[in-house]
């Protein structure tokens, strides 16, 4: 994580975040909402937010950096949407451990529920 503070050096950021539906980071009365994983555009797997101030980004971090998906990079920032680009193609088969299940292979202990035929 010592590595993303260089990777911030203008007056703004791109964030990717991988999470489904986005996040909403709030700090000092501030908030900026992010485009997750499911958004209409999204880049190997990952919702891009620009031009969020990079100052507004490295607090939030700093307050956050306990947080799984902070410290798993799921949600990173970079001064540079093509190296926010990079980062989410190189992050592309990171599992965030909300994806959907298979229906046909539901998990370890867990059944495929039988569909129920109706009866007319």
């Amino acid at each position: 994580m010592s590595e993303e503070k260089e990777n911030i050096s203008g007056t703004t950021v791109t964030i990717g975040c991988k999470l489904p539906c986005g996040l909403v980071m709030t700090l000092g009365g501030k908030s900026v909402e992010l485009k997750g994983s499911r958004d209409s555009r999204i880049l190997n797997g990952y919702g891009l937010t620009s031009n969020v101030d990079a100052e507004f980004w490295e607090a939030w971090r700093k307050a956050h950096a306990k947080l799984p998906y902070v410290k798993n990079e799921l949600v990173f920032a970079y001064a540079d949407r093509r190296s926010a680009e990079d980062m989410a193609a190189e992050r592309q088969k990171e599992r965030t451990g909300l994806e959907g299940l298979d229906p046909d292979k539901p998990g370890p202990n867990l059944e495929k529920v039988p569909e129920v035929q109706d009866e007319d």
